[in-house]
């Protein structure tokens, strides 16, 4: 496995370094006796007690990214589970209450809270989203013409070069479910066609989607762009990897992305724990942040996972707040870890009414059909050309990201999208009471 290669690897060569290279200023310390002796007793862990001594070079800085992102890798291939979750989105006053959850309901105000329920497998390389408003779709549109919906119910599926998205019946759209081929650009992820984007989960959080993600922030060869890394030892068998990309604009102002990953070290393989984010335009001063953190970790199949994931992004301030305000969002699920997934899991059952699109011999209408996309390829696909259903602001949102980048985009930095989002979902929450939708 290449966590286990990585780790072989890199033990020969801080034999060497301990031996040959003086001792150096390190980003990363002398371990405390107490994280050496923990991490010795673990064989797998052993090579991160040498890369932690001071006597190791900058080179020996990268090979330790390597190998965190080789766990990252073996972690997401490994792990299996099986979830049912609740989601809460709503508006905190401070980044603290966002990540303590004290928003919405939990602070007696239910009214500027989004809830849903859903399920949430992984079975090697199959996966399935679904989640559950337990309502119709809102008008997100800011001329209430119903263009652009938000919170979207939905259920997907991916096995093999395959995506089954489902969308259940709606007033004007829905009542439909397609298979299509997975598109090129996603090849080697592992999520739903139908992710949300804005739905957090502690998989997405850790880095499983498409893995590596500590090589992914690297120099785009488009822009003119440097990265610099490195690795903080932290108390409580914990790493801290810093990350920043300095970018210029077409207009030459610059702006700075920073990305901190934390990662939790005792187990095996290490896993994320905390993800923090920070975009700067230097030149006009505008600051977005985001920042998810992972708790409760549960042992599942091939890996731990946390059973409970909450995400702040701000700070934002919009009209009539005399402060700045943080988007916040959770992710609970109570029984994560106690049951392993089973083939059934994937099985998508839809009512008489729904009609099935993208394969050649479609299931009738009329009655309830339990849909296995496990058993289709693409040999079975009326089209190779079929994609997903296109509703939602979520969906408009990812059609819009697939675009190549511009400067404007660079100049917002990575959570240019997310802030974007924000301020749309923000000035539906403002005109709630005119929504034809009811909450409950």
């Amino acid at each position: 496995m290449e966590y286990l290669h990585r780790l072989h690897d890199c033990s020969l060569a801080f034999a060497g370094v301990h031996r040959n290279v003086p001792r150096l200023n390190r980003h990363v310390n002398s371990p405390s006796p107490m994280l050496l002796h923990k991490i010795v007793i673990s064989l797998l862990a052993l090579p991160l007690a040498f890369l932690s001594e001071p006597g190791c070079s900058r080179a020996n800085d990268d090979s330790l990214l390597e190998v965190l992102d080789a766990a990252v890798n073996q972690w997401r291939g490994d792990i299996s589970f099986r979830s049912t979750f609740s989601f809460r989105q709503g508006i905190a006053t401070t980044k603290g209450e966002a990540l303590a959850g004290q928003f919405g309901s939990h602070v007696g105000n239910a009214s500027q809270e989004d809830r849903a329920t859903g399920t949430f497998h992984k079975l090697g390389s199959q996966m399935r989203f679904g989640i559950d408003f337990g309502h119709p779709p809102e008008d997100a549109s800011l001329d209430g013409s119903g263009g652009i919906v938000t919170n979207v119910s939905f259920d997907g599926v991916v096995a093999g070069d395959l995506y089954l998205d489902y969308l259940p019946p709606y007033p004007s759209f829905g009542d439909q479910l397609t298979i299509f081929r997975r598109p090129d650009r996603d090849a080697g992820v592992l999520k739903a066609a139908t992710d949300g984007d804005v739905i957090i989960n502690p998989f997405s959080f850790a880095g499983g989607v498409a893995g590596s993600p500590i090589k992914a922030f690297s120099p785009r060869p488009e822009f003119s762009e440097t990265v610099e890394k490195r690795v903080v030892e932290q108390p409580n068998d914990r790493l801290l990897v810093e990350m920043e990309r300095i970018s210029k604009t077409s207009n030459g102002e610059i702006v700075r992305q920073k990305l901190q990953l934390t990662f939790r070290m005792s187990t095996s393989p290490p896993v994320t724990e905390r993800r923090e984010q920070v975009a700067v335009n230097e030149a006009t001063g505008v600051r977005s942040e985001g920042c998810e953190v992972g708790t409760d970790f549960a042992q599942c199949e091939g890996g731990v996972m946390a059973r409970c994931v909450r995400s702040a992004t701000g700070p934002l301030t919009v009209g009539g707040t005399a402060e700045p305000l943080w988007v916040a969002r959770e992710w609970i699920s109570a029984d994560l870890g106690a049951q392993v997934p089973t083939a059934e899991d994937f099985v998508v059952e839809i009512p008489p009414s729904v009609r099935v699109v993208g394969v050649k011999h479609p299931p009738p209408r009329g009655i309830v059909r339990r849909i296995d996309l496990s058993t289709y390829s693409i040999d079975d696909l009326a089209s190779y050309d079929v994609g997903p259903q296109v509703a939602g602001a979520d969906r408009a949102a990812r059609a819009a990201g697939d675009e190549d980048f511009s400067d404007k985009q660079v100049a917002l930095g990575v959570l240019a999208a997310l802030m974007g989002s924000m301020l749309l979902w923000l000035s539906v929450r403002g005109r709630r009471r005119t929504r034809p939708f009811p909450l409950e």
